[in-house]
């Protein structure tokens, strides 16, 4: 499944795949089990491989989650990543999962290595901004049924997957408001 979705992102050769996967660490999770902490600096890029991870941060004493991360998906917290500064947010498996790691160290040598891993690397990291980008301005532009609208239409295999608890804090809603919102679907 890496290979499907780097090859989709950005083309390597034969030689450079297997210079990715060499520098994988596979891992599973439990569910409820976390990634990376807040307070953390994220020292990598992460690859479900199988499973789902959601983003989340804290507010009096409340988790919001920011995004989740679905098979063939890559997830970080691309600010920690990049600056390597402390992570406000966690990342925590939401169901059992399996997960490839490439550290950072290691990412950066193969960057050194050839402009299709920087380009690859590059297209990653916008994909994720553009994700978190996306959402900030669903949240602050659509209302709760249209954000709703949104999540059935472009992100059905989310619903499957995630409690409702972990959906309306995705949506910026109460458990209530999304119970009124399925109801008028």
């Amino acid at each position: 499944m890496l290979r499907k979705t780097v090859t989709s992102i950005h083309p390597l050769s034969e030689a450079e795949l297997e210079q990715l996967e060499g520098i994988c660490h596979e891992r599973s999770y439990a569910k409820g089990e976390h990634l990376f902490w807040s307070g953390d600096v994220c020292r990598g890029l992460y690859f479900v491989k199988q499973g789902v991870v959601g983003l989340y941060g804290l507010r009096d004493g409340k988790e919001i989650y920011q995004d989740f991360f679905l098979d063939g998906q890559f997830a970080t917290d691309v600010s920690s990543l990049v600056s390597q500064e402390p992570s406000s947010l966690f990342l925590r498996a939401v169901e059992g999962s399996t997960i490839k790691y490439i550290r950072r160290e290691d990412l950066l040598g193969l960057y050194e290595q050839s402009s299709n891993f920087q380009h690859l690397g590059r297209k990653v990291l916008e994909q994720l901004l553009v994700g978190r980008t996306e959402l900030s301005v669903r949240q602050s532009t659509l209302s709760a049924v249209e954000r709703y609208q949104y999540v059935l239409e472009h992100q059905p295999a989310l619903l499957e997957r995630i409690t409702l608890r972990h959906l309306a804090t995705y949506l910026g809603m109460t458990r209530e408001t999304l119970s009124r919102v399925r109801r008028k679907k």
